[in-house]
């Protein structure tokens, strides 16, 4: 893009083509506008239609830099939302040509000085209200990150005595299993030498004629 004419009121950047009356913003000025982070406005931008961005390239103090603007049509439908009190002072700006526009006039008035431009710009938060209201969003996603993560601990817990519960009952049937085994061990074992003890008693009964007629 050619032809642009940067423009910065108290921190706003804003970017006018000098041929076609265009006027874009930058991401960091729209995000003041908005009262939105600039990080929240990037990531917007990246998954919105790039058709209502403009690719330019800013001349600055060390050099050129590419960079992206907001045309004027996605600033009309964004701050609608994004800010109500800074579109009222859109609207009162562009509302006459507007209502000329519907009526067919087109003869010229005279025009009035504006002023609005600078009321809408004290009217925008401070760089430093839009870092306090990063940090109060920050911590409010923490609280609730953090609210979420206990409530998965405690399903953690419970799952975790479960399975405590299920173990101890294996080590048990485990062990009642063992001593099952060794107790038929032994009661085997025991019947052998039984049995074994009365064939040898019989056996030297007979060798010794003692074995009952």
């Amino acid at each position: 893009m050619t032809n642009l004419i940067a423009y910065n009121n108290d921190g706003l950047e804003i970017y006018i083509d000098d041929k076609t009356g265009e006027s874009f913003a930058s991401i960091s000025s729209y995000a003041r506008m908005a009262g939105l982070t600039q990080q929240a406005i990037s990531k917007r931008v990246r998954s919105h239609n790039s058709e209502d961005t403009k690719k330019a390239e800013i001349k600055t103090g060390v050099g050129c830099r590419y960079t992206t603007l907001l045309t004027e049509n996605i600033i009309a439908e964004w701050i609608i939302k994004d800010n109500p009190t800074i579109a009222v002072q859109f609207l009162k700006l562009g509302i006459r040509k507007f209502m000329y526009s519907l009526a067919g006039y087109s003869q010229p008035q005279p025009q009035a000085q504006v002023t609005a431009p600078q009321q809408v710009a004290k009217a925008l938060p401070s760089e430093y209200d839009l870092k306090f209201k990063n940090i109060r969003d920050r911590k409010n996603a923490a609280t609730k990150d953090i609210h979420e993560l206990q409530v998965q601990i405690d399903e953690l817990k419970g799952i975790w005595e479960s399975l405590d519960a299920e173990e101890d009952t294996l080590v048990i049937d485990k062990h009642r299993a063992i001593a099952d085994d060794v107790i038929r061990r032994r009661e085997k074992v025991a019947g052998r030498q039984t049995r074994t003890k009365e064939e040898t008693d019989a056996m030297f009964a007979k060798a010794w004629g003692f074995e009952d007629k």
